[in-house]
Order: C-alpha cells, then structure tokens, then sequence
C-alpha cells in the first residue's frame, strides 16, 4: 500500500492577493495551515513552476508526422519556514510571502487542436519525514499576463511596393504611408490606422487596400522544428479607385477592433510557444497576379488583457484565529531546484549567475495593501472546504482553538521582525483573506 493522505492532520491552503499578474510584479500571499493534531514535519516550502509545451501533426495518412515540444521554464522552491522541532504541533498559523516575477517570463497562453500552452503553479508544502504519510501540500494556477512593452511603439511607416506581373514583368512601384494610433492594445480597444497612398510611379491602376489583424502562432518541437499559422481576427477594405501613373494621392482610414468572438488570446514571447498580433497592409491592383505576387506589409503589435474575473471569498473555519508567522520576501538567488514526479528525463533550468539578473527585483517594492476590502477573492472549488458537517470537524473544542503550540517554537512575531520586508504580515486575520464574522476578534 503507498502513503496515506495527510488530509487526515487538517488543511493546508495557499492563496495569493490577485488572481493574475503582470510579468515584473510582485506576487503577495499566505499559506494558511489548519492542524488538528500534531504534523510529521517541520520545514514549509514555497514551490513554483512554469512550463511550456506543444503538440501537433503535419500531413495526413502514411505522411502524417507527430512532434512535441516541452520545456520547464522554471522549478524552485523557497524555505518559507522551519519549526523548532521534529512536529508542527496543531494549530492555526498563516505565513505570509511575496516573490518577484521576472518580466523575461513568457506570459500564460493555452490553445487547443495545435496544443500550444505556457503555464505556472504556485505551491505550499510541508515535507513529511514520515514515510506513511505523503507531503502536505496545497497548490493553485498562477496567470501570468503580458505586459506593456515600450519597444512597442506607435509606428509611421513608408513602404514602397514593388509591383510585378508573374515575378518578372515589372510595373512600376506604389508608396503607402501608414500611421497607427499605438501599438500597445488590450482587448475591446479600437486600432487607428490612417492611410496615404501614392501610385504614380505605378502602370497598374490601383483598386482596394485591404487591412487585417493578424494573429500568428509559431510552435517548435523538442528537435527545433517550427509550425507557423496564422489567424485572420478581422478585415476591414476600402476601394480607392487610383488610376495608373495617378498624380493626385488617396487618403484613407481604417478602424480595426481588437476583438473576436470569444476572448482573443493574449501575446505570448516565450521560446517554444509564441503568439504575435500584426497589422496588415495589402494594396489590390486591376489586374490578375498570382499569389506570388501580392504584397503584404506587416506592422507588429502587442495585445494584452488587464483585466482581472471576479471571484468568492475562501470560507474560513469557525473559529479561526491564526498565529501570524514572520512574512518572507522569496530571494531567486538563494532558490533550490527541484524536479517534480515524471519528470520525463527533461533537463530542468539551470540558475547561473547569469540568470540572476533577471530575477532581481526592483528597488523598495511597494507592499500590496492587505487592508482592500477583496482581499483572496477565491472560487470555492479552489479552496479549502471548511463545511464543518462534511469534514466532522469540531472547531469549538478550545483545546485547538489558535493553538500555537509549545512557546520552544518561537513562532512569535514583533513589528521589528518585519520593517524591511517588502510584505507586510499584519497581525489581523481579517487580513489574510477570511471575512470577519467567521473568525474571533
């Protein structure tokens, strides 16, 4: 027979301030620990991981080829804790802790049928130094967003389209100006796109100019080979009508919403998955040309979403008052690797000194106000169930009511202890996520 779950000592639950964050944040939260009796183990650990992956096919029947990619963007765990003993004696305990994440990490991203996915997890773990029980854990999704990026900026480009007629028969050129109003969007915005166009030096008369938000997503394999495709998000044209060797200039608008049925994905730069937006610029002249022919300016752009889903407090037990522990600023430079189960023979990430400069965070990072009124929003499904009648719980015997346990622990906290730490610990459970009413004052 394997370990037995340790769900039989109480609940462990980890929860974080916001339920996504921008690549360069700071991330803020507590894991909360519930014990009814003593725990086989005294060392908390704060655990994260991010991965990339990829799946596909190519071709069809006797020809149709698989790949695959996967890459482990990161796998640490941070010492958040250790008890003076070889047992946590029961009690009610929250540890607060705040961690950097980089902004070279590549944003979340998930798509079906061409299976393209970056994804992070953030845990809480207590070890268990007895064989019969597994490690007390508790985990939960952590949403990377995209951020803005100023390389990004509202472009004036000049283009001069070559025109010819089966690659060979030249025709002359057209120039388009074009202007974008900015190339930074979340979804829902509007994308401005003025418009000059000049065919004078052309022998074709120019027709149509089509525009077109583009979304591209390339996926590579574990050997290094790349599947492009690319998604048509919206079109919009205008007819133009310039006759060949025309003096006179068009002037013309487009409005291109950043939207589509259903919620558009955001830009994801990471290296095994990336998922780029372009606006397109196509001139249409009278007069057949092959494919080969048509020209197409790009111009890059970087999607975003901002905005956070609601989301339902976390319930707490009857009488919940916790021991609030020293908050802990997780420092990547003193990270330990580690390799989760099936870990499938991938070579995890190594933490260079190179890498160090990544992961250090910005100087005097402001805490994040615990004090917010939706502070830990959490679905309940994500949660802890605190349902005293479903888990035979008995939250009243005094006994266990915010024990602390034995005072050689020393797991008390003054206001010293915390001045320099860029999270502030508090010393109100209502602070932590668990509504008032639910706990003693």
């Amino acid at each position: 027979m394997g370990a037995k779950s340790s769900s039989d000592f109480g609940q462990i639950h980890i929860t974080t301030d916001k339920p996504s964050y921008f690549q360069g944040d700071y991330v803020y939260g507590t894991i909360s620990l519930n014990l009814l009796k003593d725990f086989p183990g005294n060392e908390l650990y704060l655990k994260i991981k991010g991965k990339e992956e990829t799946r596909w096919t190519e071709g069809s029947g006797k020809d149709k080829s698989y790949y695959h990619g996967k890459k482990i963007i990161i796998s640490h765990q941070f010492p958040l804790f250790k008890f003076n003993s070889v047992f946590i004696s029961r009690g009610q305990y929250n540890f607060p802790f705040s961690i950097y994440m980089s902004p070279a990490l590549p944003a979340s991203f998930s798509q079906t049928g061409i299976i393209a996915e970056v994804s992070y997890k953030i845990k809480g773990e207590i070890k268990s130094t007895d064989k019969s029980y597994k490690h007390f854990r508790n985990s939960q999704i952590l949403h990377l967003k995209q951020m803005k990026n100023d390389a990004y900026a509202p472009p004036i480009a000049n283009l001069k389209v070559a025109v010819d007629i089966c690659c060979c028969f030249g025709q002359g050129s057209t120039n388009i100006e074009t202007r974008v109003n900015k190339t930074n969007f979340f979804q829902g915005e509007t994308a401005y796109v003025d418009c000059s166009v000049d065919n004078a030096q052309c022998d074709l008369p120019l027709t149509t100019v089509d525009f077109q938000l583009i979304r591209r997503l390339v996926v590579k394999s574990d050997w290094g080979h790349t599947h492009s495709n690319d998604y048509v998000v919206v079109t919009r044209n205008n007819r133009l009508n310039l006759p060949a060797k025309s003096c006179s200039q068009a002037q013309t608008k487009f409005e291109i919403p950043i939207q589509m049925t259903g919620k558009i994905p955001s830009t994801c730069q990471g290296d095994l998955v990336k998922n780029m937006y372009f606006l397109s610029l196509s001139p249409h002249y009278e007069s057949f040309l092959c494919n080969c022919c048509l020209k197409r300016v790009e111009t890059p752009i970087l999607i975003y979403d901002p905005k956070d889903e609601d989301i339902q407090n976390v319930q707490a037990p009857e009488n919940w008052n916790p021991q609030v522990m020293p908050a802990q600023n997780c420092d990547w430079k003193t990270a330990q690797m580690y390799q989760g189960k099936n870990a499938g023979g991938y070579n995890y990430p190594q933490f260079d000194e190179r890498m160090y400069q990544q992961y250090v965070p910005p100087n005097n990072p402001a805490p994040f106000n615990y004090n917010q009124p939706n502070y830990m929003n959490y679905n309940n499904n994500q949660g802890m169930n605190y349902d005293i009648n479903k888990q035979g719980m008995n939250y009243n015997d005094n006994t266990i009511q915010g024990n602390p346990g034995p005072e050689s622990n020393n797991l008390t906290t003054s206001p010293d202890q915390t001045m320099n730490r860029p999270l502030n610990p508090g010393n109100n459970y209502e602070n932590y996520g668990f509504p008032a009413q639910n706990g003693q004052p």
